[in-house]
């Protein structure tokens, strides 16, 4: 836009590891920033990080599912900060 030019750069990562034969935990992070090299626009970073637990209740079969997260961002006026948790079942037929 006029000659100008944005920029943007982001990391991430992810680690995980088998527990037993039947469980596994994983760690997810990321961060991100963004210029848009236009004058009176602000730049944006977000981040999150995000850990779950997995693991096989019965027979391969019922698997049970416990996930945290919390994200955050800074966009000038839109500032957020977002924290989520889940927990699930899954049965495969």
């Amino acid at each position: 836009l006029d000659g100008r030019t944005d920029d943007s750069f982001t990391v991430s990562g992810s680690l995980g590891r088998a527990l037993s034969r039947t469980s596994t935990v994983s760690l997810d992070a990321y961060a991100t920033w963004f210029d848009s090299g236009l004058p009176g626009v602000d730049d944006a970073f977000s981040a999150g990080v995000s850990g779950s637990y997995h693991r096989t209740l019965w027979l391969d079969r019922l698997q049970g599912y416990v996930a945290l997260g919390l994200f955050t961002s800074d966009a000038g006026a839109f500032d957020d900060t977002i924290a989520s948790a889940l927990i699930g079942l899954r049965y495969t037929f």
